[in-house]
């Protein structure tokens, strides 16, 4: 049952022995083409890697399956995707290993590739488990007892365990991902191999969600249940991320099947898979890995430079389209400096059949700051390109660029949302906010967002921050999203839970609505936080201006240890149209130490406690 051939991968012969009971029998010059795990490798606690393979130049056309320890595993979830950036131009599988269903001793993995003219080629690498001696299985359950998906950290002395990163010579993960130190629990059930010793023990989900912690002293296998405390009450809200790297990213390192489950760990309802240039619809890998008990959805999308294409494509910044068909292509970029142009040719896209409208999100517009980095990157920051001064006028000046209208009335700021807060930074949350309150008081109401832009498991963490809306239990959750974001009836949230209502008379009005304000308006303002999520600061904004606050850091918090405020302020009455918005979180301009945010800045590395709505819109009485 074997059979023998020749072909020429580039830069030698190779010669392939292809056998029915092992694929990969012989060991050959691929080995170096597998790039995780490294031939050689040895592994202790690190539950799985991605399994990645660059495949010879001429074989991006070949079907690609994982072989592990000489069988094929068809039912591995894989991609092929190609890389233009980060290790350099080249063609790639990336799959998952579970090392966690491997037992202890030598192994070998990688992949078989096989051409439509049939012929094969594969790649594997060897390596070695070297279990730690003791098992500790998790269970993690709610108040009620029931079983939940979670995640749990694993902290020593205070410090994150290191399970697996860059570190480890035997896996590729990205930088991000140098310190894998949280396992993930699927259905209350997880676990994990460590050496003998004293470990905390965090347990969560979301910045909304209650926690879970405990100490263990590990001597032998040990079974630990974990019940998550109060968190806030949501009622009909649901938790969404419209902004999240897969495989295809090439500069994210997850596997489906990892990615997957970070979404359910986080207790998500909808994500829009953003991958660089690439059109995902993540609903079948959700269904796959998930099965069909799982609760989010995932819309078709993708994250796409807005390209100078005279100037040899560089990029002036990225923008977020959902829901996106999968057999169209997207506009090829910005001709001659127009972007308006360009966003009006995003606007008149086909949309996949039965949908009616879809977003455009402006993506971290002043630049990006990883989680637990000092510096900023000014990387794809649109208002940085094109010179946005917040503190000018619209049309002069440094913002002249601002009137480039086409014919038709589409502006340079034609975007149903702008993502105002990005990972965690508060830094750049307040330059942005001061962009968006700018655009707001000369009438381009965009509505703000907060996303992950999550590549990684460790640190850039998806469900930190999310986007909220009434969009629970709906039986059309793509439809109800995109309406609530082109409307405004969105609040962002990365621990505090911030909601507003104006009443004027016997009208009451929420984030995105229009309401007279004459002598009788109020704004309630009501705040929730879970035990662990410290917020010292409410405050209400009119037209850009702080002009109320509350300090919340000495109020009670109920039995549950839940911070639960309702604030009520007198509006004046308004001479012309303007806005209202609530926020809460730390005092503008102040950073908190770890010691002041606790245990959430173990989870939320590089995060502050950050809740805000969209506006309410005030027009005289």
């Amino acid at each position: 049952s074997c059979y023998f051939f020749f072909f020429l991968p580039p830069p030698v012969f190779a010669f392939l022995l292809a056998c029915t009971q092992d694929p990969c029998t012989a060991r050959w010059w691929d080995r170096d083409q597998v790039v995780s795990p490294t031939d050689g490798a040895v592994f202790g606690s690190t539950p799985w890697i991605p399994l990645t393979v660059s495949e010879p130049a001429g074989w991006e056309e070949a079907t690609v399956t994982a072989v592990i320890d000489g069988a094929l595993q068809p039912e591995i979830p894989g991609i092929v995707r190609s890389r233009s950036e980060g290790r350099g131009a080249q063609t790639e599988y990336i799959g998952h290993l579970d090392l966690d269903a491997l037992g202890p001793g030598d192994h070998e993995a990688g992949a078989l590739f096989e051409l439509p003219n049939g012929s094969t080629w594969c790649a594997t690498a060897r390596f070695e488990i070297e279990r730690p001696p003791h098992r500790l299985d998790l269970r993690v359950t709610d108040a009620s007892g029931a079983a939940v998906d979670a995640r749990v950290l694993l902290l020593q002395d205070g410090e994150r365990v290191q399970l697996a990163g860059s570190d480890d010579p035997g896996v590729y993960l990205r930088d991000l991902d140098s310190q894998l130190s949280s396992v993930l629990v699927l259905g209350g059930d997880g676990g994990v191999f460590l050496d003998p010793g004293t470990y905390e023990l965090v347990a969560w989900r979301n910045g909304l969600a209650g926690v879970a912690q405990a100490e263990v002293e590990l001597d032998g296998d040990r079974e630990v249940a974990l019940t998550l405390g109060a968190g806030v009450d949501l009622g009909d809200t649901a938790l969404a991320d419209f902004h999240v790297h897969t495989a295809r990213s090439w500069d994210a390192s997850l596997p489906d099947t990892v990615r997957a489950r970070t979404l359910a760990a986080a207790g998500l309802d909808f994500v829009v898979a953003s991958d660089h240039e690439v059109v995902v619809d993540y609903e079948p890998v959700l269904e796959s890995v998930l099965g069909e008990h799982r609760t989010v959805r995932a819309a078709t999308g993708l994250e796409a430079h807005l390209r100078d294409l005279d100037d040899e494509g560089h990029s002036y910044g990225h923008v977020n389209h959902f829901p996106h068909r999968t057999d169209t292509s997207w506009p090829a970029g910005v001709e001659d400096g127009d972007l308006a142009t360009s966003l009006e040719a995003w606007h008149e896209l086909p949309l996949p059949e039965g949908v009616e409208a879809s977003v455009l999100q402006l993506n971290h517009p002043r630049g990006l700051q990883v989680p637990g980095e000092p510096e900023i990157r000014r990387h794809q920051d649109l208002f940085g390109e094109l010179g946005l001064d917040p503190t000018g006028a619209p049309g002069s000046g440094a913002n002249a660029w601002m009137d480039d209208t086409t014919p038709s009335g589409t502006t340079p700021l034609a975007f149903d949302a702008i993502e105002v807060l990005n990972r965690g930074s508060a830094t750049l949350y307040e330059e942005v906010r001061q962009d968006w309150f700018f655009l707001l008081d000369h009438g381009y109401p965009l509505t703000a967002t907060g996303n992950s832009d999550s590549h990684a498991m460790a640190l850039e963490t998806v469900g930190f921050p999310v986007t909220l809306a009434p969009c629970a239990g709906t039986s059309d959750p793509e439809a109800c999203w995109v309406s609530a974001v082109r409307e405004g009836r969105v609040s962002v949230s990365s621990g505090p839970l911030v909601e507003l209502e104006i009443r004027a008379g016997d009208q009451t009005a929420s984030p995105g609505d229009r309401i007279a304000a004459g002598e009788d308006a109020v704004a309630m303002v009501r705040v929730q936080a879970a035990d662990w999520v410290p917020v010292p600061q409410l405050r209400l904004v009119i037209d850009g201006e702080v002009v109320e606050s509350l300090d919340l850091s000495g109020l009670p918090r109920d039995e549950d240890g839940v911070l639960r405020v309702e604030q009520s302020w007198r509006l004046d009455p308004v001479d012309e149209p303007g806005w209202v918005l609530a926020e809460a979180g730390w005092p503008l301009g102040v950073l908190p130490s770890t010691d002041q945010l606790g245990v959430y800045a173990d989870v939320a590395v590089g995060h502050t406690p950050l809740g805000f709505t969209n506006p309410v819109f005030l027009e005289p009485e």
